[in-house]
């Protein structure tokens, strides 16, 4: 009778550390999302230094859920008169499939938008062929530019 309470008491203790451990492995598994979420926010909504370091990040993660808010948010900065559908795409060797640019100069932030859809790769293009059904003119147009550019030629000329 005197083993009941001790047995009892270690099975609670390791019930309430396996709990630990499955919370701990879902807050490790979870995180990722929770960041990726939170750039695609910021992508959205912020001011176009920010949505071009929250494309970089997101460039960096391959993450496929942003191609859609990439474009947007680039036909956002068109409209908003804070850029022109070219200044996505002149830059240093264009970022064209192959080239590898590690760092863009400053004063290049537009760029950051193209180098996150050609660093995620071929996997854009359900989302970009999606997007050419858009009902904005520009979101279409850009998409347009960002498959003409993977494709490998450029899109103006």
């Amino acid at each position: 009778m005197l083993g009941m309470p001790r047995r009892g008491k270690l099975v609670a203790l390791s019930t309430m550390a396996v709990g630990l451990v499955v919370l701990v492995a879902a807050i490790t598994a979870g995180k990722d999302r929770i960041a990726e979420v939170w750039q695609i926010h910021i992508l959205e909504t912020a001011n176009l230094e920010a949505a071009a370091a929250a494309a970089h990040a997101l460039g960096q993660r391959r993450s496929v859920r942003a191609v859609v808010p990439l474009v947007k948010t680039m036909a956002r900065f068109v409209r908003e008169g804070q850029s022109t559908p070219d200044l996505f795409f002149i830059g240093p060797a264009t970022i064209l499939p192959g080239s590898e640019i590690e760092e863009l100069p400053s004063g290049c932030e537009r760029l950051e938008f193209i180098k996150a859809l050609h660093d995620m790769g071929p996997r854009t293009l359900p989302g970009l062929l999606g997007l050419i059904q858009d009902s904005d003119s520009m979101t279409r147009r850009l998409a347009a530019c960002v498959i003409v550019l993977e494709l490998g030629s450029s899109p103006f000329g």
